[in-house]
């Protein structure tokens, strides 16, 4: 067998150099496994993959016996031969490094330079990673986030950065930060989908968990002024029609704003609640008959903007009536949009149905709505 190419073997045996503390042969180890310093090198050999790692290890053992001037000649040794490989990033070389200068604790500054170093011309997604792991065991956040962006810069369309970026904002409970991620991947990835909409999935999660958020948060007014209104009540301005057009075409996001509306306070309540003397006091939610008009008016809204699309249309309606049987108590605003249901494949006009005195204003509560 050709043991110098075999990984197993020499880790084995740089352990038992470690346990006899046999040093001199440690290093002579490490010469002996130099590979040549050839920086057309297109892969990592595995020559040098077996020298990098005992290299390390062994730094690694150094740092219990050498004193840390002898120990930071060694390692600047290590980063002079990886350099050579300007094409190979050598992430365990790096990681091990910036753990060493972070345990030192009296260079920090050096710490960052070095790991500003690593993250702008060495970054690629498994060192991104690591780094980001390492961060979190030292609760270095500010780090975190200037990984984050170069990651995002790195490549903007992995959703699942985007995913781990907005939870450890939310873990840290930045509001503002939570905010700007998702309008940030909105805004990006609906730019960016395809005719095969291979983000849309993607998108209305986002969406939905923005929602979430802010209303775990308490942040009604916030859903109901800068999501709902921005992303699905406004009407087609020019300025962000693409974005608006995106959530208007589809039917979940409506039957989920008008659910939002019926279960959330609306903003006489929100009113109401701020003028108590008790501000510590959580939000009670009644269902009024405000809660149930708010409703009213985004199926309407939606009923209204699908008037080409029959299928949406009828899904949407079916919705609406549904919603007055479980939560209306005016039959006749039933039986009224039973009567808009199509006949022979055909919506009967609006403009002809008679509706309860329920369905009177209800545009100007929309207007309200935006």
């Amino acid at each position: 067998m050709d043991y110098n190419n075999v990984y197993s073997f020499w880790v084995e045996y740089s352990n038992f150099l470690e346990a006899i503390n046999d040093v001199k042969e440690y290093e002579n180890l490490i010469i002996k496994l130099k590979p040549d310093e050839n920086e057309n090198l297109t892969t990592k050999s595995n020559q040098l993959k077996i020298c990098i790692k005992i290299w390390i290890n062994y730094l690694i053992f150094m740092e219990q016996h050498d004193d840390d001037d002898k120990i930071d000649k060694k390692w600047e040794k290590l980063l002079n031969f990886v350099k050579i490989f300007k094409h190979l990033t050598f992430k365990k070389v790096w990681i091990n490094y910036l753990n060493y200068l972070f345990e030192k604790k009296d260079n920090q500054n050096l710490w960052q330079d070095v790991f500003k170093t690593v993250v702008t011309n060495h970054g690629k997604p498994s060192i991104f990673k690591s780094l980001i792991n390492q961060l979190y065991a030292n609760n270095k956040f500010d780090e975190i986030r200037f990984v984050y962006n170069i990651f995002i810069s790195y490549n903007p369309f992995i959703e699942q950065t985007w995913q781990d970026y907005v939870k450890l904002e939310t873990m840290l409970q930045d509001g503002p930060r939570v905010r700007y991620l998702y309008t940030s991947i909105i805004s990006i990835f609906i730019k960016h989908n395809t005719k095969e909409d291979q983000y849309t999935k993607f998108i209305l999660n986002c969406l939905n968990d923005f929602v979430k958020f802010e209303t775990e948060e308490g942040e009604y007014s916030f859903v109901r002024k800068e999501i709902w209104a921005k992303y699905l009540l406004s009407e087609l301005q020019e300025a962000g029609k693409e974005i608006t057009n995106f959530f208007k075409n589809k039917l979940q996001v409506w039957i989920d704003c008008a659910y939002w509306e019926l279960k959330s306070p609306t903003e006489k309540q929100l009113l109401e609640y701020d003028n108590e003397d008790d501000t510590e006091a959580e939000i009670q939610m009644v269902l009024t008959e405000d809660n149930k008009n708010n409703c009213r008016a985004v199926f309407s809204r939606g009923i209204e903007f699908f008037k080409d699309d029959f299928n949406k249309k009828l899904a949407l309606l079916n919705q609406y009536i549904d919603f007055e049987k479980n939560y209306g108590n005016d039959i006749q605003l039933v039986t009224a949009l039973e009567k808009r249901l199509p006949v022979n494949g055909v919506f009967v006009d609006d403009n002809d149905v008679e509706e309860s005195n329920k369905l009177d204003g209800l545009m100007d509560l929309i207007d309200q709505l935006e």
